[in-house]
């Protein structure tokens, strides 16, 4: 009997476990998408950074008429240097300088696609960027940029649901403040004759030879990170390289308090520079977004 009630038992675990074996087992479920922020919107951001510009320039004589006194053309430096009007009076050299910056901005972006984003934006720096500056190897000043501002657009991507790379570019203009000349000679005073003008320059201390301010137009890129500060929300961390080439102009040179003989050119050289600035600036900034905490997007990372 307890041979039978065994051969029973064993024959019904035997028929359990099979229709266990035959049961269908259910998909385990998909993972569900990474929920990242909405970066669609509008900001405001603001910051500091530090640049680099060098200046090419060339000392030309002018096309113009500086007539005085009934003489035509023939008072001016470019005349004396035996350089007819427009011709280069000395060859290329460059300059340069440094210094510091403050920036701000105002922008919007727009996130389609899961990952990818474009925006476009405005913004303005205000700079200390100088360096020196000279003029026929005989006097020298300071150059400085003094501000400049920028609107472009922007192609980003998410690398993750908090951290954007970037390009960018577009259209800038900067302005360079104007140089007070001072005489290079310690001793010895510099005489320029041009009949019928002749100028006599100080032999130190500012001769009054000045180059006047001068704002360029141009184009810029370049390209950055930006990330989203987790403790408060809405607060981004932004970091960008930026390189600015702008097109060449030409700036008069003047004298202010240079002792000419009658009937000399007033307050005219004859002489102007014509300057190609590039400027290499990095930047970093406190970005403030509008809709951050508006209802995020899915993406897969």
């Amino acid at each position: 009997m307890k041979r039978i009630a065994l051969a029973v038992a064993l024959s019904a675990l035997g028929v359990g476990t099979s229709v266990a074996a035959d049961m269908a087992v259910k998909a385990r479920p998909a993972p569900l998408p990474v929920a990242v922020a909405n970066w669609t919107g509008c900001y405001l951001g603001a910051g500091g950074g530090y640049g680099m510009f060098n200046q090419r320039r060339e000392v030309v004589a002018p096309v113009g008429d500086f007539a005085t006194g009934g003489v035509s053309g023939a008072n001016t430096f470019a005349m004396a240097l035996t350089a007819p009007a427009g011709s280069v009076v000395t060859p290329n050299e460059t300059f340069g300088g440094q210094g510091w910056l403050a920036t701000g901005q105002v922008g919007c972006d727009y996130q389609f696609s899961n990952n990818w984003l474009i925006g476009a934006f405005a913004d303005a720096d205000w700079t200390n960027l100088s360096g020196d500056h000279s003029l026929l190897g005989a006097f020298r000043g300071q150059q400085s940029m003094q501000w400049s501002w920028a609107v472009g657009g922007r192609v980003g991507w998410l690398v993750t649901p908090t951290l954007l790379t970037y390009v960018t570019g577009g259209y800038t203009q900067a302005e360079f403040g104007g140089v007070n000349y001072a005489n290079n000679f310690a001793t010895t005073a510099l005489a320029v004759t041009n009949p019928p003008m002749a100028l006599a320059l100080a032999a130190t201390g500012n001769p009054g030879l000045q180059l006047g301010s001068q704002r360029f137009d141009g184009f810029f890129i370049g390209g950055g990170t930006e990330y989203a500060i987790g403790w408060l929300p809405g607060l981004f961390w932004k970091n960008e390289y930026r390189y600015a080439d702008y097109r060449s102009a030409s700036t008069n040179i003047i004298c202010t308090i240079c002792t000419a003989a009658a009937p000399g050119p007033v307050g005219q050289t004859g002489l102007a520079e014509r300057q190609h600035p590039t400027v290499q600036t990095v930047r970093t900034e406190l970005v403030w977004r509008f809709n951050w905490s508006g209802a995020p997007v899915a993406a897969k990372y």
